[in-house]
C-alpha cells in the first residue's frame, strides 16, 4: 500500500512540474525560418516535456488544444523570451546564436551509484543542422577552413570543459568571441 501511494505521489509530482512548465510558453516556431524571423504561433500553454509521450508537443490557445510531432516543429519560445529547439525529441535551450548556435541541456548523469544532473553543451553550424557536443574536435570539424579559429581554440582552451566559459563583461560565450576574432583576422593582429 505504501509503495502504491509513493508511486502515485511521484507521478503526481512529475505532472505538477510539467503543468507549471506548460504555463510558461509563448509559442511554437513551426519552421527554421520562423525561428530566424522570430515568428511564433501564439499559445497560452505548451507542454514540451510530456512524461508519457516524449515525441509530441501539446499547445493550447483560448481553450483549443493542438498536438504536434516534435520532429515536425523547430522549437518554441517561453514567456521569458528564451528560445528552445527540438532535436531527437528533446528540447535544447539556445544560449547563443551569434555566429553559430550554442545550446545547453540539463541531463541526468550516472555518476557511479549516484544519479546527478549536469548541464551539457552542444552546437550547430546552422539553425536546422545537426546538434553536436561542444568539443574542440567537433568545432574544428564543423569549421574546417577556419584555421585561425582552430589555432585560437588550442591557444585559449586546454580542455573541452573550458569551452563553456562565459565573458560577463561582454555578455558572450568566449568560444563565440574567438570565432569572431578569427573571422576578423584576429590571429594576424596578435602576431604583429
Amino acid at each position: 500500500m505504501k509503495k502504491t501511494l509513493f508511486a502515485a505521489a511521484m507521478i503526481a509530482a512529475m505532472f505538477a512540474g510539467t503543468s507549471v512548465m506548460a504555463q510558461t510558453s509563448k509559442g511554437l516556431y513551426m519552421t527554421q525560418q520562423d525561428y530566424e524571423s522570430k515568428r511564433t504561433n501564439d499559445a497560452d500553454k505548451i507542454n514540451a516535456e510530456s512524461v508519457f509521450n516524449r515525441s509530441k508537443v501539446v499547445t493550447s490557445k483560448d481553450g483549443k488544444t493542438s498536438t504536434f510531432d516534435k520532429s515536425e516543429v523547430f522549437g518554441y519560445r517561453d514567456k521569458n523570451n528564451q528560445d528552445y529547439r527540438f532535436f531527437n525529441n528533446e528540447a535544447y535551450k539556445i544560449v547563443d546564436n551569434d555566429q553559430f548556435l550554442l545550446y545547453s541541456r540539463l541531463e541526468h548523469i550516472q555518476n557511479g551509484k549516484e544519479r546527478t544532473k549536469e548541464t551539457r553543451y552542444y552546437f550547430s553550424v546552422q539553425p536546422g543542422s545537426e546538434l553536436l557536443p561542444l568539443t574542440k574536435a567537433n568545432l574544428k570539424q564543423a569549421f574546417p577552413a577556419n584555421r585561425q579559429f582552430h589555432t585560437l581554440l588550442d591557444l585559449q582552451f586546454r580542455s573541452d570543459r573550458e569551452l563553456t566559459a562565459y565573458d560577463k563583461f561582454h555578455k558572450q560565450f568566449k568560444v563565440m568571441e574567438l570565432y569572431n576574432t578569427a573571422a576578423n583576422g584576429g590571429l594576424q593582429a596578435l602576431n604583429r
